[in-house]
């Protein structure tokens, strides 16, 4: 699972992307992550987590101060998949050599 920001994760499997929410249970008050849309691959996950969240935005100012806020977070999110990518690919290579 990889943070997003302070509302959300992201996680994959073999069948599929999931966008989790961070949430807190009432009962317990213990923090937890609710599954909340599924998706076939990365993008999709990451262009529906920005359609969905500023859907409720009303103020144009908010909505364009979130959405560089969540560009900043996928661009983060984008290195460390890289760089997950290009270590296991050297990692592989190496026991191959």
């Amino acid at each position: 699972m990889i943070k997003l920001n302070s509302r959300w994760s992201i996680d994959s499997d073999s069948m599929c992307v999931t966008i989790l929410e961070h949430a807190v249970s009432k009962k317990t008050g213990k923090p937890y992550f609710s599954g909340r849309w599924y998706y076939p691959n990365f993008k999709s996950a990451l262009e529906g987590l920005i359609d969905r969240d500023v859907q409720s935005l009303s103020k144009l100012e908010y909505m364009v101060e979130r959405i560089d806020e969540l560009k900043a977070d996928i661009s983060a999110l984008a290195l460390v998949l890289d760089d997950k990518r290009n270590t296991s690919g050297r990692d592989s290579n190496e026991s191959n050599g």
